[in-house]
């Protein structure tokens, strides 16, 4: 009868998860608990975790929120609410699934503040193309290959009428990239990035070769790895980042590598696990953690990258310290993917599939603190509740193991990792 009543612990649990508002005032997320020291039988341990799954799953039919294909009624379509005067006027640059018009390619389109189409261009899907506008009406995005899903393709710049101006070859840029001069690429004072020449840094997917032994990260299948590359203008590779090479210094545990084995994370073309998806790569850029407090974790030069399947945001060192704190390329700051109360992160709440992780530029409000859209919806890999194991000892791990019905937008202190 012991495993019935922890039965009861487990509808509990899987009730404040469906319903958080119950919980604590409307923003409540789950944790989880350690039980590995109750002492309970591995069949109330798997009657636990198989609850909670079925409750999860039952709530999140599309768990990595692609588009399930539902029509858009035309009267929900087009400009809902314009106050000018509470507005910063100008333009707005959207990368588009679908192109404009029916049978095209124009799936990114620059509209007004009254949602008129001023100009569109042609590149790869949605968040393959990333692409970003740049001073004299240039657009630079991903082009995809001769396959659309090979994740192979070039990072084209195009002028304002669709003319390639420059290509980087063999670039599988997907979800984001910058320009030398603009560290996170929206417009900030004093930090335009630049239409000619100037580095250019390249979040890209890529699968590592049977050369390279993955077990370790999925047993159960290849993984698609993100590399962040920085290039020049000509083309030239300054730095290169692998994710796989880093698995050990993300504070993974045992149970978010039995999730990862159980190879549920990836898209419905790539039979692969998409372990890690990053969202966003930016440079730190200048700020007054490096410039003021001399913490090198900030140097401007070092790279922050997000990681959506992970609930993972990292800030990569560009440079060797140089009193041999570190390498090139290691992790120098880390946000996730533990946000319990057991860990150092537990004062920003948990965070879900974040994107677009990056220092906010200096001379504007809140400069130097770290914004992050915290997107909800269903990631990460690791337990329900921990502690949990099956009959023969091995951890009970899940993917996705955390769930929230709603977005937030966080400014955070990197130093103190408290919510401004």
């Amino acid at each position: 009868m012991k495993w019935r009543a922890w039965l009861l612990v487990a509808a509990f649990l899987v009730i404040a998860t469906i319903a958080p508002t119950a919980a604590r005032g409307g923003d409540a997320f789950w944790h989880g608990v350690d039980i590995s020291d109750s002492g309970m039988d591995p069949e109330g341990m798997e009657a636990i975790h198989g609850a909670v799954w079925d409750a999860i799953i039952d709530m999140v039919p599309t768990p990595t929120g692609f588009p399930t294909g539902d029509p858009v009624d035309d009267k929900d379509r087009g400009l809902r609410i314009y106050k000018p005067r509470k507005a910063w006027n100008g333009y707005t640059l959207l990368n588009c699934f679908a192109p404009l018009t029916p049978g095209g390619t124009n799936n990114n389109v620059l509209i007004d503040m009254k949602g008129n189409v001023v100009n569109s261009w042609s590149f790869g899907m949605g968040f393959m193309s990333a692409a970003k506008m740049l001073p004299g009406g240039h657009v630079v995005g991903g082009m995809p290959g001769a396959n659309p899903f090979s994740f192979s393709g070039t990072l084209t710049q195009l002028d304002w009428n669709g003319n390639v101006v420059k290509t980087w070859k063999d670039t599988a840029v997907h979800h984001d990239h910058e320009r030398e001069g603009s560290p996170c690429g929206y417009f900030a004072p004093y930090q335009k990035p630049r239409t000619f020449g100037g580095k250019v840094l390249v979040l890209e997917m890529h699968y590592p070769s049977k050369d390279n032994d993955t077990s370790h990260i999925c047993d159960s299948a290849d993984i698609t790895d993100d590399r962040i590359r920085e290039l020049t203008w000509d083309g030239k590779e300054l730095f290169r980042w692998d994710c796989w090479k880093y698995f050990d210094k993300l504070g993974l545990d045992e149970w978010a590598e039995a999730g990862l084995d159980l190879n549920l994370n990836h898209m419905g073309f790539d039979p692969n696990e998409d372990w890690s998806h990053g969202n966003d790569v930016a440079w730190v850029g200048p700020n007054k953690w490096w410039s003021q407090h001399h913490d090198a974790r900030f140097h401007p030069a070092n790279i922050i990258a997000d990681f959506r399947s992970l609930n993972i945001t990292i800030i990569i060192a560009r440079y060797r310290h140089p009193y041999g704190k570190w390498e090139q390329g290691d992790i120098v700051w880390k946000l996730g993917p533990d946000y319990s109360t057991a860990g150092e992160d537990f004062k920003v709440g948990q965070i879900i599939g974040q994107h677009h992780a990056h220092m906010i530029p200096a001379c504007l409000p809140g400069a130097g603190n770290m914004l992050i859209f915290d997107n909800g919806g269903a990631a990460g890999y690791g337990a329900f509740v921990q502690g949990l194991r099956n009959e023969e000892g091995d951890p009970l791990g899940a993917w996705p193991n955390k769930f929230r019905l709603f977005s937030r937008v966080l400014e955070i202190n990197p130093v103190t990792k408290q919510i401004v």
